[in-house]
């Protein structure tokens, strides 16, 4: 999301609707502030923690689909006011990049962030012959391990890769001379 706030694709502080017009949620808070892009990264955006219905699934449908099908719930706390953290902002915000970028959400992080950071055994889709963790489902193993948020929960990764992501993290944006994103973007 902050790179593309960095390519001028995005303004973090303007609507959500603005990137996903389809996007609505009913409130019981008058004159809420409208949700931002801003508000669902620092899980300020008055949504619930999750959708649970079909969540996990053997072939969980897209996590965009959320957009619609929360039109009819409700917040949980006006906008900009609670910090609650949310897997649902985290799928939507997913569902933005999409959007903006272009790419399916699992090949936009591909392409801008694992793979430039050299995680070569991380990924959001199990890819044959990538070594990752065990899943287990009703305490067996499976590699049938799906999950519907994938921009909350679908990350499939190795200690390593992990650990050169926090060295991008802790370095303010950048790894061994590349810069994945700035420093102070958009504060």
């Amino acid at each position: 999301v902050m790179q593309l706030a960095e390519q001028n694709r995005i303004d973090i502080d303007r609507p959500l609707s603005t990137y996903l017009p389809e996007f609505s949620i009913r409130s019981r808070f008058p004159g809420e502030a409208k949700i931002t892009p801003r508000n669902l990264m620092t899980h300020h955006s008055g949504l619930a923690y999750n959708y649970y219905k079909g969540i996990f699934a053997k072939k969980p449908e897209p996590f965009a689909r959320l957009i619609t099908k929360i039109q009819d719930e409700y917040l949980a706390y006006p906008p900009d006011t609670v910090y609650s953290y949310s897997n649902l902002g985290y799928a939507i915000l997913g569902a933005m990049v999409e959007r903006v970028s272009g790419k399916a959400f699992s090949t936009h992080m591909d392409d801008s962030v694992l793979r430039p950071l050299g995680m070569n055994n991380s990924s959001f889709v199990v890819r044959g012959g990538v070594p990752m963790a065990k899943g287990y489902r009703e305490g067996k193993e499976t590699d049938d391990l799906q999950v519907r948020d994938l921009p909350a929960s679908g990350l499939l990764s190795s200690a390593r890769d992990l650990g050169r992501f926090m060295q991008m993290f802790l370095a303010k944006g950048s790894l061994g001379g590349l810069r994945i994103l700035e420093p102070n973007p958009a504060a």
